[in-house]
């Protein structure tokens, strides 16, 4: 307790992984959506999976599956507003730095 009798609290609430978690996943989309625009990657949908579908042969992913999976973890947060465990978020956002650097991004 701080003088005066209020509570500090230096953590951050678990539940705030899930925002850059969120913005690993927008990273990933927008990195696909340029290679779409480049032609480099054919795909007639914007949609992430979409998108990382048409990427599978093409670009060298490391572990496509868990990637695409926390996809479906990002729409649960993104369009039913569950949130994803703390371990979870940053298992998924060190995969897509992973892919990254893979592809010569990072």
């Amino acid at each position: 307790m701080s003088p005066g009798g209020g509570m500090i609290n230096e953590r951050a609430p678990d539940e705030t992984y899930n925002l850059p978690f969120v913005l690993a996943y927008a990273v990933l989309d927008n990195v696909l959506s340029e290679l779409r625009e480049q032609g480099d990657i054919k795909s007639k949908s914007w949609m992430l999976g979409a998108k990382m579908e048409a990427s599978k042969d093409v670009l060298p992913w490391k572990n496509y599956d868990l990637v695409y999976n926390g996809k479906e973890d990002r729409n649960k947060l993104a369009h039913d507003a569950e949130l994803i465990e703390k371990s979870e978020c940053i298992k998924l956002i060190d995969a897509i730095e992973i892919e990254l650097k893979e592809w010569g991004i990072l």
